[in-house]
């Protein structure tokens, strides 16, 4: 819950998504090797939750897989 009010994945909170969220970056897993990869988990909305979202992103880190999932999660929520 933190993470998404003001952490790494602020941007679902900045988005007005109120989710709980985890992000992370790791080694790259790819053949051409990039400094490391993003990823985000998130889950939405936060107090009963009807998405799970996993987003990985080469070569940038999980705050960058966060703003990812915050924009994909919006768009979702247009429909």
């Amino acid at each position: 819950r933190a993470a998404a009010r003001e952490g790494t994945a602020s941007a679902l909170n900045g988005l007005g998504l109120p989710a709980l969220a985890k992000t992370g970056t790791a080694a790259c897993a790819h053949p051409k090797r990039a400094d490391g990869d993003g990823y985000a988990v998130a889950l939405y909305p936060a107090e009963a939750p009807r998405y799970a979202l996993i987003v990985r992103i080469h070569n940038r880190t999980g705050r960058s897989a966060a703003a990812a999932a915050a924009r994909i999660l919006a768009a979702i929520e247009k429909r």
